[in-house]
């Protein structure tokens, strides 16, 4: 049986082997304490067999979001193939602190930098003084810390699994034929093909 996820995932791999600008990104939309749509970019950090994987911080307001209301959508776009992929749901969970330990030694020095930043001064989104004490205050951070392996794992890095109930793909069509767009739902008989109107 066809799995819309999986054919994402090898499409994913794909787009970032070929080294496309967009390849590692996505947008996620949650829904905001106040009811209303808010939506960021975030790097895209694995697929699993039905989840999407981010990392945030468990101070971020996207988490806050997240637990309050866990509808979310992401939105993955390659303008140089003319393609787009919406997928959503409303389940997520936590990924374990072993998960999490293999995640931070893989991470790069200046993102680890951020997050001991969101333990130790603001949590993220917050307001800052300056754009100046900000970046005097990373300054201390990488100071303290020259060097990656020096950097302590932060109990405020969590990694999420975002199951993905639906996949919608849109896809440019080929010598002047119409787009295409082909939504796929999850249901317990398995995934469900439709066609839209692009």
């Amino acid at each position: 049986m066809f799995d819309p996820l999986a054919d994402f995932a090898v499409e994913w791999q794909a787009a970032q082997a070929q080294k496309l600008a967009n390849a590692r990104y996505c947008s996620l939309a949650t829904v905001g304490l106040d009811g209303r749509p808010v939506t960021r970019t975030l790097v895209l950090r694995a697929v699993t067999d039905n989840a999407l994987v981010l990392f945030v911080s468990a101070s971020s307001p996207k988490w806050q979001q997240l637990k309050n209301n866990g509808n979310f959508e992401i939105l993955v776009f390659w303008p140089e193939l003319l393609r787009q992929y919406r997928l959503g749901g409303d389940q997520l969970r936590e990924l374990s602190a072993a998960e999490m330990h293999d995640h931070w030694q893989r991470k790069p020095y200046e993102a680890k930098i951020l997050d001991l930043y969101y333990v130790n001064h603001q949590a993220q989104s917050a307001v800052i003084e300056s754009r100046e004490a900000f970046l005097a205050d990373i300054a201390k951070l990488k100071a303290d810390y020259p060097r990656d392996e020096d950097i302590p794992p932060v109990d405020n890095a969590l990694g999420l699994q975002l199951a993905v109930n639906f996949v919608e793909r849109w896809q440019r069509g080929e010598g002047g034929d119409m787009h295409q767009r082909t939504l796929w739902t999850q249901s317990e008989a398995g995934w469900q093909r439709q066609f839209l109107v692009p």
